[in-house]
């Protein structure tokens, strides 16, 4: 009949910048840390934000032919956002969970940051989302002038590395089984993100830093 079964894909709207456009506003955001990291000592991350529920993250899987694998949907839905950032050099993940998606949550996350490393520069590689370019995170910024942001083109989840820990994690988190609720969600996250840190992966995640290998 001329039909194939496949998932549609999302496309990016016709104002976002070109392929050419992105690589060279990245070349512009490295050499600016270049310029950055010659003068201080620096830690380097790529955050984002991720949003979680206790309804079921449906993915592919193996089953058997003739069945279909059904996951319970709890009676009530609960959720919450992990602020999370990875560290592209030691390449381990910092989080923060929070009820909200907003500035302040992100200034709570960033403040974690601020007393994990008190003496060094921080250096946040992350999108143009408004909650984190809003009014609140300006002044945040002037109060604190060890944290440096730099921002991404638009549309372009690809040279944030985060996002590749976010697209491994979600699904191991959900796996093939129900959510008891949201301490069970936390519970799961937090053993993931242990067993990312301490190298306990039986398979490593495949990270690619190559725009980023001047400034690491």
């Amino acid at each position: 009949m001329g039909y194939t079964y496949k998932r549609p894909a999302k496309t990016v709207p016709a104002t976002a910048p070109s392929p050419e456009e992105k690589r060279s506003a990245i070349r512009q955001m490295v050499d600016e840390i270049k310029e950055l990291i010659k003068r201080k000592n620096c830690e380097i991350y790529s955050l984002d934000e991720s949003h979680f529920s206790t309804e079921p993250y449906l993915v592919q899987g193996w089953f058997k032919k003739g069945g279909r694998y059904k996951i319970p949907t709890p009676c009530k839905r609960e959720s919450l956002t992990f602020f999370g950032c990875l560290n592209l050099i030691t390449q381990k993940f910092y989080w923060k969970k929070s009820k909200q998606s907003d500035s302040d949550a992100l200034l709570s996350f960033l403040t974690q940051l601020r007393q994990r490393t008190p003496h060094r520069e921080i250096v946040i590689i992350l999108d143009n989302a408004s909650i984190h370019k809003s009014k609140k995170v300006k002044q945040y910024l002037l109060r604190h002038k060890n944290i440096h942001l730099f921002y991404l083109p638009r549309y372009s989840p690809e040279y944030n590395p985060v996002e590749i820990f976010w697209k491994w994690i979600k699904p191991k988190v959900y796996g093939f089984s129900a959510i008891g609720g949201i301490k069970e969600l936390v519970s799961r996250f937090r053993k993931l993100v242990w067993h990312f840190n301490n190298n306990r992966l039986p398979k490593t995640i495949n990270f690619n830093f190559k725009v980023y290998a001047e400034i690491l």
